[in-house]
């Protein structure tokens, strides 16, 4: 965010109410990650951390790599999901370290790819998936801190509790140039919600003073958007198959959100009030183009993929903007009240580029039983620790079994990530401090197939 956005008061307190106009600060420093890979989809790709670029087929294509829909020898459907996600937040900075966990269901991926018997032709193949590649709601955290400073008692309580989730409806196409060489490509809409809410009270006080800061800041809303994806796969022989994805960057339909601020300082001298509220904000949350490819080995009936994933930067853009005007309230003293406009500058955030890694494989237990694992990283596309959302660089994995039948498949697995922040700064200036913030997810991962 603009480190210039920053509340004015006091600097208006003499001035005409016609005349002062008071800025609003951007979002607070909240537990929102935004990083790319924390979720993994599908039935078997999910047990394998998404290393499946090059190999995936079946309606799991129309998330990984469309040309894999031309891989497709019957009509299939598919519904998976990463189940159930336990995730436990650790907070840092607040006096003894609090923490938090809370269990929800991600949901996760329904597809159908149309290939024999609804298709005749031998070379084209379509798919339809709804599925959740964004899935991050981990509850409230919460802390506080007391302390006595120079014969100064002052104290913090902090709340926050944030969600970013997508859900992507994707129309895709497969077409087989060789049997040896796939191409496709799918159109999705990816809708995304953001929701952000926080409190932060300080208060400081000694025998003949006291002064008390609080803010209460809350956004939530969703965004509509388009893009495209581009794939191919190569049997270079019998062994080896390469893989290669593109996704362009989002552009937006529509989008909108609440936007609430009010931050308020009581002193003895003085108060001063700021109260912003747009129900119907501008929200844009951007994708950026992706660029993924993998290389998929057959050694005898062991299969393992190598695959990475570059996410591209961000320009700085406005997240958040509005054209409403909120209240400032100012007294000094007994003096006349004063009351100004506030207005929102642009609320920016931009990403740096990002390679990410994955690596899978499965091995036969049997003629229907196979052991999957995975390895992957995830790391942060914020560049520094100004933005509104926290940095965490995460690193995960997974293991689980699939059973394979005749027309009926499933799978069934687990899968962890872990990952600490940089300290970052909370609270309203003069009373911060510096935190940092550890996330551990545990995921029990299933799904089911059917094919016709």
């Amino acid at each position: 965010m603009r480190a210039a956005a920053v509340v004015v008061l006091a600097t208006f307190v003499a001035a005409p109410a016609s005349v002062a106009q008071v800025v609003i600060a951007g979002p607070p420093k909240s537990t929102i990650l935004p990083n790319y890979d924390m979720v993994r989809i599908g039935q078997l790709e999910a047990i394998e951390s998404g290393a499946v670029i090059a190999q995936v087929s079946g309606p799991l294509a129309n998330v990984y790599n469309a040309a894999g829909l031309a891989a497709s020898d019957k009509t299939a459907v598919n519904a998976s999901s990463t189940g159930y996600q336990l995730t436990t937040l650790g907070l840092e900075g607040l006096g003894q370290k609090v923490s938090s966990s809370r269990i929800a269901n991600l949901g996760g991926f329904l597809g159908i790819v149309l290939a024999e018997p609804v298709v005749k032709s031998k070379k084209w193949r379509f798919g339809f998936s709804v599925y959740s590649p964004l899935s991050w709601e981990p509850g409230t955290l919460s802390g506080e801190e007391a302390a006595l400073i120079d014969g100064t008692d002052r104290q913090i309580d902090y709340r926050s509790q944030v969600r970013l989730r997508a859900h992507v409806p994707s129309l895709g196409a497969g077409y087989s140039i060789s049997p040896r060489f796939r191409i496709g490509a799918a159109f999705q809409v990816p809708v995304i919600d953001l929701l952000q809410q926080q409190s932060v009270n300080s208060l400081i006080f000694a025998a003949d003073s006291a002064a008390q800061v609080s803010r209460v800041f809350a956004a939530d809303g969703s965004t509509w958007n388009v893009r495209g994806t581009l794939g191919m796969q190569w049997d270079v022989t019998s062994a080896i198959t390469l893989g290669l994805n593109l996704a362009t960057p989002t552009a937006r339909l529509w989008g909108s959100s609440l936007y609430q601020d009010n931050t308020t300082v009581a002193l003895g001298s003085g108060f001063d009030a700021v109260t912003f509220r747009d129900p119907d904000a501008r929200l844009e949350y951007k994708l950026p183009l992706t660029v993924s490819g993998g290389v998929a080995l057959r050694l005898g009936k062991v299969r393992v993929e190598a695959d990475v994933r570059w996410y591209n930067s961000l320009d700085e853009w406005d997240i958040y903007t509005s054209d409403s005007v909120g209240l400032a309230v100012t007294q000094v003293g007994s003096t006349t009240v004063v009351t100004s406009p506030v207005v929102l500058p642009p609320v920016t955030l931009a990403y740096r580029s990002v390679l990410n890694f994955a690596i899978g494989g499965r091995i036969p237990l049997s003629s229907k039983l196979e052991l999957h694992a995975g390895f992957n990283s995830d790391e942060s596309p914020l560049a520094t620790t100004n933005e509104s959302f926290r940095k965490v660089n995460m690193i995960g994995g997974t293991v689980g079994l699939s059973l394979t039948g005749a027309r009926l498949s499933g799978s069934l697995g687990v899968g962890f990530q872990s990952g600490t922040s940089p300290e970052t700064e909370i609270g309203i200036p003069p009373l911060t401090r510096e935190t940092k913030v550890s996330v551990n997810t545990f995921q029990l991962l299933y799904s089911i197939s059917y094919s016709f």
